[in-house]
């Protein structure tokens, strides 16, 4: 098992890059012939997870981030980030504000990988971790399961996986 796991490291994780996707009703919608009224939650290898939080753990440690950067942080909790929108409001309060959140649809597949190799070098990731992300967001393949049945294989050579503990942090990048 442990080589399995360096050979993972090293690069060779083709085969763990197979995701089962459930698809589930959007809530109470009248038709559900349309893709986009499915919420796709997908099922990745377990073994698959592991390397990405190591590849994240290490990551972290090597890759430079903003102080208002907060998802995918040890130590840097959403309670952080909301005591620090509230201390800046507070600070203001004579002050018109405004705040804006969004919601970013289909966030992750819509990364685009080149841009985000050339964001890595800049914030100071390694060579080898940069290569290894640009290898993992390749070849990846999913199959749907609905009704009890599996479709076919469906390449997908685009963004990051969702469901995968290090794609949160690389979407933030």
């Amino acid at each position: 098992m442990l080589e399995g796991l360096e050979s993972m490291m090293r690069g060779d994780i083709m085969s763990r890059h197979k995701a089962e996707t459930v698809l589930i009703k959007k809530g109470d919608k009248e038709r559900y012939d349309v893709v986009k009224l499915w919420r796709m939650i997908h099922l990745l290898p377990v073994m698959a997870k592991v390397i990405e939080r190591v590849i994240l753990n290490k990551m972290v440690k090597e890759v430079d981030l903003e102080d208002t950067q907060y998802a995918s942080r040890k130590n840097r909790s959403t309670h952080d980030m909301f005591k620090q929108i509230y201390e800046f409001v507070d600070y203001n309060k004579n002050m018109n504000c405004g705040m804006l959140s969004m919601d970013v649809a289909g966030g992750f597949d819509k990364v685009d990988i080149g841009i985000l190799c050339r964001i890595l070098e800049e914030r100071g990731c390694s060579e080898g971790l940069k290569k290894w992300v640009k290898r993992w967001t390749r070849n990846r393949s999913i199959r749907l399961r609905f009704n009890r049945r599996m479709t076919r294989d469906y390449d997908l050579n685009k963004g990051v996986p969702q469901g995968s503990p290090l794609s949160s942090f690389l979407f933030r990048i």
